[in-house]
């Protein structure tokens, strides 16, 4: 696709000596931000968004104001922030809102700019509406997961509230190509600019048995196989290539067939360091990353997906072979994109992917201040593919439509508005969901309907007071509000205090069954004893319940220290699976620790201490061990079985005593050294 659209000759900001030279669009969307619009800015990737955002924020901090930066993914999150990195440079404070989960607003309140997750954002509205006052800009990226199953809902709830408490704040929603943007904009109130501009060219292409027919109409005729050929093509003349395949199974076979055909180094690369818990696709990883080549999934562990990105960016990796969730993603653009798999497997049958996760893929081509030009390829087997694939490049992404109409997230936007003061009656029920998105392309009849089903609800089960039709949350409704859980886990956790007993596995069992816990999946041919587990710990023998109980025994497994690879094994699952399930628990396990300070205080310590054992998978007798920074599972094992058992024993230590032990340096012992006697107050 081209466009006409030119450089403009002018400076739109300086940060840190660095001046930004607009384009038309970019033009277009300042003079909106100067007149104090809502801006709804549609460009492809690549084409200078987050300069319209920086100057949207300069000018909010100019007139004294703050501003918030908001994105759907803590890896998003994490890189915007090193971005901003020149606005703290230039004295400006920026804080990133992405970890604890209670919000420290006096400390946030002293940063000019936020980033945030969109969830941890409409954690703080929930905490304190006030905190929003302060703020002049809000921008929010990938406005397009609106439109998002699990994460639109919170998004259209947080932007809905947010308008409400702070009526002057200033909307900048950055997203790539919306085919419904007016209809976003109406609702918004907001300005629309709209560009087809890439600072790369895209080229689209379609490959097919032996052939690659261009969108120019051009053809290339390709002999033996076809993917290989695209590699070795778009590597050989110095680019980088993402493959897409629809599972990690596809994604890591894909890596090894290429690596059979492919040695991408420039130099001998070293073999990675190899601990007790290398799992065998980091193994697989590190001999195949040797050559240049990788594949990503969400099975990985969240260092090891790092390495590779910067491993990308930094150009020793040329190929990654990847599930779609990386397009989601960080920010990782390549020469070439090849989208290998146009279907995906799902309710018993095959089908398509939406346009809109396609060119999600695609819009990944072209590496600005590198290429010429970028290549979007799709693969396509058959006549019907070919068919796809032609509409993929030439359609629209679907309209962006509110998921907000769902039983479980009214009810968990019901609770929000009441502990922030937005509902208290049914006037104001009506007021706040008229004014979501949802409303605005369907009504709000059907929502009023849902939410006012979702505060009969909150009420029968003590989360919302009801008094002379005004309501108000119980002190159970807004430690569950601030903890930002669904209210039927908050339910479960109660249940499980008041039942009066307590144990690890049971505590484990409540947490994998809540609401709020992606569980694993299960699978025929599994030998674990789902029965016992469930019977052991006052359960019926349920298969409902068997995902559960499989997360559960997991994650027992996990705080005895079983080592990556055996967990991996045993219950079929990643690294990263194993972390994901670890970071959801050791949340709910905290909300379970908080809501114990209502219901059961005597056990909430106890609890505590579980989640942290959660969170690094440790026995009890490290867990001390393991809060010195750098040292993990593995480290603070190794040390406890040295007979460093206790930050005492270690602050007595030599540095040369503690370097001695296998992944310690003397650097890493001194500094562990150095943290222990400040916990013990022996540093001098």
């Amino acid at each position: 696709m081209k466009s006409s659209e030119t450089a403009y000759s002018g400076t739109l900001l300086k940060i840190s000596g660095k001046d930004y030279d607009l384009y038309d669009h970019q033009v277009k969307a300042i003079g909106h931000i100067d007149r104090g619009r809502n801006v709804v800015l549609s460009v492809p990737t690549a084409a200078g968004k987050t300069v319209v955002a920086y100057h949207a924020i300069a000018k909010a901090l100019s007139q004294g104001g703050k501003a918030m930066y908001v994105v759907p993914l803590k890896a998003l999150a994490s890189e915007k922030f090193r971005e901003l990195r020149r606005l703290r440079e230039d004295g400006i404070r920026v804080g990133l809102l992405i970890g604890d989960y209670e919000v420290d607003t006096e400390t946030l309140s002293r940063m000019q700019v936020l980033v945030s997750t969109s969830e941890k954002a409409d954690s703080i509205l929930r905490h304190d509406p006030g905190f929003f006052n302060d703020f002049r800009v809000m921008v929010i990226d990938e406005t397009q997961l609106l439109g998002e199953e699990k994460r639109g809902p919170i998004l259209e709830g947080f932007i809905t509230a947010s308008r409400i408490v702070n009526p002057d704040l200033q909307f900048v929603c950055l997203s790539a190509t919306i085919s419904n943007r007016q209809e976003i904009a109406s609702w918004l109130n907001a300005e629309v600019v709209l560009s087809d501009f890439r600072p790369v060219p895209m080229r689209y292409g379609i490959l097919n048995k032996q052939t690659i027919v261009y969108d120019d109409n051009e053809e290339e005729s390709v002999e033996g196989d076809i993917v290989r050929h695209v590699v070795g093509k778009q590597c050989g003349e110095g680019g980088q290539v993402l493959i897409f395949r629809g599972s990690r199974k596809k994604a890591e076979d894909e890596a090894q067939l290429l690596s059979e055909s492919f040695d991408f180094s420039s130099s001998k690369q070293q073999r990675g360091e190899r601990d007790d818990e290398t799992d065998r696709h980091e193994e697989l990883l590190d001999s195949l990353m040797r050559k240049g080549i990788a594949f990503h999934h969400a099975g990985l562990s969240s260092n090891m997906r790092e390495k590779i990105e910067s491993g990308f960016r930094a150009g020793r990796i040329k190929v990654i072979c990847a599930t779609p969730s990386l397009a989601s993603g960080v920010n990782l653009p390549a020469r070439a994109v090849l989208v290998r798999d146009i279907t995906r497997y799902s309710s018993g049958y095959s089908t398509y992917l939406p346009v809109s996760e396609v060119r999600q893929m695609l819009g990944r081509a072209g590496r600005p201040d590198f290429d010429r030009i970028g290549y979007g390829l799709i693969y396509a087997s058959s006549p019907s593919g070919v068919s796809a694939a032609k509409d993929y490049i030439e359609s629209d992404p679907e309209p962006i439509i509110s998921k907000l109409g769902n039983e479980a997230k009214v009810r968990f936007c019901v609770l929000g508005a009441v502990s922030t003061g937005l509902v208290t009656n049914t006037a104001s029920l009506e007021s706040f969901f008229g004014q979501t998105l949802y409303a605005s392309q369907n009504g709000a009849d059907k929502l009023v309907e849902i939410g006012r089903d979702s505060l009969d609800f909150l009420i029968e089960n003590d989360f919302v007071l009801e008094a002379g039709g005004r309501y108000r949350v119980t002190k159970f409704g807004e430690a569950s509000s601030n903890l930002y859980i669904d209210p039927r886990t908050a339910l479960t956790i109660r249940e499980y205090l008041q039942s009066g007993e307590y144990g690890e596995e049971r505590a484990l069992m409540t947490a994998s069954a809540s609401e709020d816990m992606p569980k694993l999946t299960t699978y025929g041919s599994e030998i674990l004893d789902y029965t016992g587990f469930l019977e052991r710990n006052g359960y019926e023998d349920d298969p409902d319940l068997y995902s559960a109980a499989k997360t559960a025994m997991m994650l027992r497994d996990w705080i005895s220290e079983k080592s990556v690879p055996v967990i991996s094994e045993d219950y079929n699952v990643g690294h990263g699976d194993i972390q994901a399930r670890a970071t959801a628990a050791e949340w709910i396990l905290y909300s379970m620790s908080r809501l114990a300070v209502l219901f059961r205080p005597e056990i909430a310590a106890e609890i505590d201490a579980l989640a942290l054992r959660v969170k690094d998978g440790v026995g009890s007798d490290i867990l001390a061990l393991t809060r010195l920074r750098g040292i993990g599972r593995v480290r603070g094992r190794r040390l406890y079985r040295a007979g460093y058992s206790s930050l005492q024993v270690i602050a007595s230590a030599t540095p040369e005593a503690i370097s001695e032990l296998p992944g310690f340096s003397k650097s890493l012992a001194e500094d562990v050294i150095a943290q222990a006697r400040r916990v013990e107050g022996t540093w001098k």
